[in-house]
């Protein structure tokens, strides 16, 4: 049976192990990845905010035309963009879980 100076002794020591590990792990970087389809943002994605009034999320992006609206963005309504694909972006219109395309000319990262 261990004592109980014996037993805060091993909880402190692997406490500070774990503390230095952590210390030395890298940080997580949202722009790993090119922002490509084939290489994305995901984990996590790059964050942004709508700078359109009225700007559409759209169910499809194809040769610069989107098809199949889903849902009209308020002007600060915050994205996570997963990639860039010609003059749109993959996001997800954060709060909603709803993944679509919308114009890379009305959000800005950060």
């Amino acid at each position: 049976m261990l004592r109980k100076h014996k037993v805060r002794t091993l909880l402190m020591a692997g406490t500070a192990a774990c503390a230095a590990v952590l210390a030395t792990a890298p940080a997580a970087n949202a722009t790993t990845g090119s922002g490509t389809v084939s290489d994305p943002w995901v984990n996590p994605a790059r964050v942004a905010h709508e700078t359109c009034t009225g700007a559409h999320l759209w169910g499809n992006y194809s040769n610069g035309n989107y098809y199949n609206q889903i849902a009209v963005l308020g002007l600060g309504d915050q994205l996570d963009v997963r990639y860039l694909t010609g003059g749109a972006g993959m996001v997800k219109w954060n709060g909603h879980a709803v993944w679509g395309f919308t114009s890379k000319s009305c959000f800005t990262f950060g």
